[in-house]
């Protein structure tokens, strides 16, 4: 059953504000949101975002995830 969230995401501009909002953001943190946002319906696991980014773990990805988090 689809939740409130689910149904009413965010408009473009909430998340560019969200995005602009954030000091630190680093080329890794956009090339690993962009790839989550390119897989298929958005969902991708730590193992295959490493892979996809070039890293040799998957804690890298958890790691990126979290920082970008704080």
């Amino acid at each position: 059953m689809p939740t409130l969230a689910s149904s009413n995401p965010p408009e473009v501009q909430q998340y560019i504000a969200a995005f602009q909002a954030v000091n630190n953001l680093t080329d890794n943190h956009i090339q690993m949101l962009q790839i989550h946002y390119d897989a298929p319906e958005q969902k991708i696991t730590a193992k295959q975002l490493s892979q996809a980014i070039g890293y040799s773990h998957h804690t890298t990805a958890n790691m990126m995830y979290g920082r970008l988090g704080r």
